[in-house]
């Protein structure tokens, strides 16, 4: 059995959607993708970044990011990164540690609970949905929804799906895909 997560077969796509990566971390592939979609959010960071404060500051104090349809705040994030993890040296080294943070920290959900609410927000729904604009017409009288105790807009959350999630054949690939996303949601989110 292969121990480097690194030669796995869809180590170098995920990697790919990390632009400034010069060494290949030690990180699997999903979650790579998860770190992929914080990063594309974040400004131009220059490293070695010395603490959080300094973090903050290169982020954009009081700015907020959106990330796959779901507004996050980066005081709130930057709290739940220990002191210890600073300095970060390197790009590669804020991916792996970004890592880290998700594995200790990401919340669970009720998936039937989910799938619940997914069926009810899309009754009447006709399949196969080729693109994102007809998923928005199908969706337009919902102007939000609250998922795993969070409330996200509808219209924000189908413009950040990732082109990938297109065509949804059917109900069950409706909900697969949602699911999937959920799991990659950002760990923290604003008010």
């Amino acid at each position: 059995m292969e121990l480097d997560i690194r030669k796995h077969p869809d180590y170098t796509e995920a990697l790919a959607r990390l632009k400034k990566v010069k060494l290949r971390p030690l990180v699997a592939p999903s979650e790579l993708a998860e770190i992929a979609l914080v990063t594309e959010a974040l400004p131009d960071l220059d490293f070695p970044i010395n603490s959080a404060g300094e973090l903050l500051d290169q982020i954009g104090d009081g700015k907020r990011l959106s990330i796959v349809g779901f507004k996050s705040d980066p005081v709130r994030m930057i709290k739940y990164m220990p002191a210890y993890y600073f300095p970060i040296s390197t790009y590669e080294n804020f991916v792996e540690k970004m890592a880290e943070l998700i594995r200790t920290n990401r919340r669970d959900f009720d998936t039937d609970k989910v799938k619940e609410k997914i069926r009810e927000k899309s009754c009447g729904i006709d399949f196969p949905i080729k693109e994102r604009e007809a998923l928005m017409r199908a969706l337009e009288k919902t102007p939000s929804f609250n998922v795993a105790g969070q409330k996200m807009d509808t219209a924000a959350a189908i413009k950040g799906l990732p082109d990938s999630f297109f065509p949804v054949e059917n109900q069950d690939d409706l909900e697969i895909k949602a699911l999937r996303l959920l799991r990659r949601r950002p760990l923290i989110e604003a008010d």
